[in-house]
């Protein structure tokens, strides 16, 4: 039997599986400086987030009322993708077949998203992919709401 050596670059030899033990000492040194990433972090996260909320704000005052609209239409818009795309990953998690058709699930939620009833109407599918279709509205929730406030409605028709 033939052995043959590898010599790794100087890179890849870096990293070493598994990882070097740290003692508690080192460990207790890092936990603050990993506490205080963590802090500028969310900071700077919670920093972008109001500054994008401002910018937004800003925009909207003084604006024409067809402008808002167009805006609260773009809002609906968003969030009724937002509702379509949590319920497509939990369909694909039942085992969404490959049966393509069309299909109208309607369904009523309250506020916060929890999900109260789920019919799928205009539906060319077959009778089990339906039932994992309004299935996977159930699994889904609660559904998408926190910043979607304003445009909520308690009945929504998503088509697939």
């Amino acid at each position: 039997m033939e052995v043959t050596f590898i010599t790794l670059p100087k890179a890849a030899r870096a990293f070493s599986f598994p990882p070097p033990l740290k003692s508690p000492v080192s460990k207790a040194v890092e936990a603050p400086k990993l506490r205080s990433l963590s802090a500028q972090s969310s900071s700077a996260i919670e920093n972008s987030l109001v500054q994008k909320n401002e910018h937004l704000t800003s925009k909207s005052i003084g604006n024409e009322p067809a402008q808002e609209a167009g805006a609260n239409e773009d809002l609906k818009g968003q969030y009724k993708a937002a509702i379509r795309a949590a319920i497509q990953r939990k369909w694909q998690q039942l085992g969404q077949s490959s049966v393509h058709g069309k299909c109208t699930l309607q369904f009523t939620q309250s506020a916060g998203g929890a999900v109260t009833t789920a019919t799928t109407d205009d539906c060319d599918l077959p009778t089990e992919e339906r039932a994992r279709l309004e299935a996977a509205v159930l699994m889904a929730q609660p559904l998408p709401y926190k910043g979607y406030e304003s445009v909520f409605t308690a009945e929504i028709e998503v088509r697939f």
